[in-house]
């Protein structure tokens, strides 16, 4: 499937719905089911992750297929090993050229029985839950923060609980961050003294009426959207500044384009200032996720950019360092990148028409969706967004980005 997209701007849009937080999802899912006193009907994200990860830990089955859910592979590869069966964990094609093997030598220290059915430290899994034991670990803190928040989690059902030593230089820290706030404000004792994590055996317990905050990592493209078009101001429900997710420095971001927030009841607001055109160096290792809609907003304003701390971005969804340089060429913009760095030069000419390749990655193909602005873009595969933000098609459509089906 493909989608034609373009922009009325007769539209006046003044507010925009956001999902439910996919990260706290995640993170609730899990601890809710190690609780002893779980509750029920917490309104969670509709993102596939969420609906994928919340279906399986409802109805646990022997084989397992969490498709292109990477952190849904991450947080039950943890889980499953703390339960006293056997499970085949598997996933999508391109699961199977992601890393688990730094989570599995851990959870292997702790005790699980843990063996690889294919391809050394790749999916599949076979997991026998056992009774784990805690101890010190130490983890390599530079490939993925899912890693630790997945240990995290189930630290506090395992004896003794779990005593992390973070090695190297941390990725993705603010998830990190979030995992231990959240799991506080759930009740779990824990310690934080500089990178080493103490988490006590205990027992997770919520407020019967535990509510989770929108998702800072889909208002990303709604602060693209607006920076790019000629919208004034625009009103965010239920997000706030305050915010235990890492991706909430959008709005510090995006003021390099322009766009301001400031914190109303219910919400927050966008409304543009000036700003200059000048080169942006940013180290954006701590928000990898937030890199495709920041680089392409770059992109169409010509401010050119060095991001270091990129080097996760090979293996999310989709290598989106390759994605960033393949697409936004041809808009002429030109992308340079190593491991650790991306240079954005200034050329972008827009070409209507473009068709761009998503790659099956939501991130790709909402963070181009807002060049529609400038004129028609293709989007293949535009229900590649479920994996996030299932209604993006729907609040862009309420903001003057209209979008139509093609004929295949």
């Amino acid at each position: 499937m493909k989608y034609l997209c373009k922009y009325n701007s007769l539209i006046d849009c003044k507010s925009v719905d956001l999902p439910l937080s996919k990260s706290i999802s995640n993170r609730f899912l899990i601890a809710n089911a190690l609780s002893k006193r779980p509750i029920q009907n917490t309104l969670l994200s509709e993102a596939e992750d969420s609906v994928i990860l919340n279906k399986i830990i409802t109805d646990l089955d022997e084989r397992i297929n969490v498709g292109k859910a990477g952190t849904a592979f991450r947080f039950l590869t943890a889980y499953l090993s703390t339960l006293d069966k056997t499970f085949v964990l598997d996933g999508d094609s391109r699961m199977r050229q992601r890393p688990i093997g730094v989570l599995v030598d851990k959870l292997r220290e702790l005790g699980a029985s843990i063996s690889y059915l294919e391809k050394e430290g790749f999916p599949p899994l076979q997991i026998r839950g056992n009774l784990l034991q805690g101890r010190e670990l130490a983890i390599e803190a530079t490939v993925s923060s899912q890693f630790i928040s997945a240990l995290l989690l189930i630290a506090p059902s395992i004896k003794n609980g779990v005593e992390l030593n973070l090695q190297g230089e941390i990725v993705s820290s603010p998830y990190i961050d979030m995992t231990l706030k959240l799991m506080q404000e759930w009740g779990i004792g824990l310690e934080q003294k500089g990178n080493k994590l103490i988490v006590q055996e205990g027992n997770y317990v919520f407020n019967s009426h535990y509510k989770i905050e929108a998702d800072w990592s889909s208002a990303a493209f709604i602060y693209q959207f607006f920076a790019l078009s000629k919208l004034k101001t625009l009103f965010i429900e239920n997000l706030s500044l305050k915010s235990v997710q890492g991706d909430s420095r959008t709005a510090s971001l995006f003021e390099f384009f322009g766009v301001k927030t400031r914190e109303l009841d219910g919400g927050i607001e966008l409304f543009k200032i000036a700003f200059e055109k000048k080169e942006v160096e940013l180290d954006m290792l701590d928000v990898p996720d937030l890199i495709p809609a920041f680089v392409v907003t770059a992109a169409a304003l010509a401010i050119p950019m060095k991001i270091t701390g990129v080097k996760t971005l090979k293996n999310k969804e989709s290598d989106r360092l390759f994605a960033l340089k393949t697409e936004l060429a041809k808009y002429q913009a030109v992308v340079d990148y190593n491991d650790n760095q991306l240079v954005l030069s200034t050329s972008f000419v827009f070409e209507d028409g473009v068709l761009i390749e998503t790659y099956h990655d939501h991130r790709i193909a909402m963070a181009f969706a807002p060049l529609a602005i400038f004129g028609t873009v293709v989007i293949n595969d535009p229900d590649v967004v479920v994996k996030s933000f299932p209604s993006f098609w729907k609040e862009m459509n309420k903001l003057g980005l209209v979008s139509k089906e093609l004929p295949s």
